[in-house]
């Protein structure tokens, strides 16, 4: 729901998040929690360049310039 809520503000769209998503029910086999190490990618040399927020930002600004929207 919190990228939900920064897109909506990103694409200035007013309807509420009701009216534009819906709650599936739970597979059963999925987990509570993903948690996410890291670790064997930073042994490879891989490193985080972009904070999300300037990411989901750039992302959202190519869909705007190349789809139009």
């Amino acid at each position: 729901m919190d990228i939900l809520d920064i897109l909506k503000k990103e694409l200035d769209i007013q309807k509420s998040n009701e009216d534009i998503s819906y709650y599936v029910e739970d597979r059963p086999f999925n987990d509570f929690r993903y948690a996410i190490k890291i670790d064997n990618l930073e042994k490879l040399g891989w490193k985080k360049e972009i904070e999300f927020k300037d990411g989901i930002n750039r992302t959202i600004q190519w869909y705007k310039t190349f789809l139009q929207i």
